[in-house]
């Protein structure tokens, strides 16, 4: 059994192989960190299984408590459960351990947006930024906020600045996540045939198939 193994599963759209492996994997490592964070990971971000990743996580706060990664993983993975009281807990202790992680500031301000405070997710978003401008995650979701928060403008401008600066990843991503034009249901079947994108249908119907959620990121 091999953990890569399991993560090149996941990476390829296996994801029944890959939920296979990691089952066995955390079977027989049930106390690793790696081995959990990494399964966690795996259901909140490729198979969506949000309450297996609930009760791994809970393994994994009690044998790394004071770990900013972990608190972090467990806030994300409580938001995706909509436990939002248990999510914001975890956050705050991220921040606690690890104040300036863009990370932890990442999943503090997903779960501000999650509780209707989008200025407090602004805020941490940025503060991400100035930590590590590349971070992203949080060039992605700054859009989103800005949207929620009502200010269409500067949403509007950070998309095109994604865009410019970015070219590598999808205009399909931006447009869904930051561009004003978007209601934030739009699925991405539709925001796939918006003219304004620079990719093409082909390459949004792809990143479909390969992006379980459009802020997805590795394991």
């Amino acid at each position: 059994m091999s953990l890569d193994k399991a993560k090149a599963l996941a990476a390829n759209g296996r994801i029944a192989e890959a939920e296979t492996l990691f089952d066995a994997l955390v079977r027989a490592k049930p106390k690793n960190a790696v081995v959990l964070s990494t399964y966690v990971r795996f259901h909140n971000r490729y198979s969506r299984k949000f309450r297996k990743a609930a009760a791994a996580v809970e393994s994994l706060v009690a044998l790394k408590p004071k770990s900013a990664e972990v608190q972090a993983l467990a806030a994300e993975t409580y938001s995706n459960c909509k436990r939002l009281a248990e999510a914001e807990q975890h956050a705050a202790a991220a921040l606690h351990f690890d104040p300036a992680n863009p990370d932890s500031l990442f999943i503090a301000a997903h779960v501000d947006a999650a509780r209707n405070r989008p200025d407090a997710a602004i805020a941490k978003i940025e503060l991400a930024l100035t930590k590590r401008p590349d971070h992203m995650p949080s060039l992605i979701q700054k859009g989103r906020y800005l949207r929620a928060a009502g200010d269409l403008a500067k949403a509007a401008a950070v998309a095109r600045d994604l865009w410019e600066t970015h070219p590598d990843i999808s205009t399909s991503l931006a447009c869904y996540s930051q561009s004003a034009q978007w209601p934030l249901t739009t699925p991405f079947s539709h925001i796939s045939s918006c003219r304004s994108c620079r990719h093409s249908r082909k390459q949004a119907a792809s990143l479909l198939r390969t992006r379980s959620s459009f802020w997805q990121r590795p394991i």
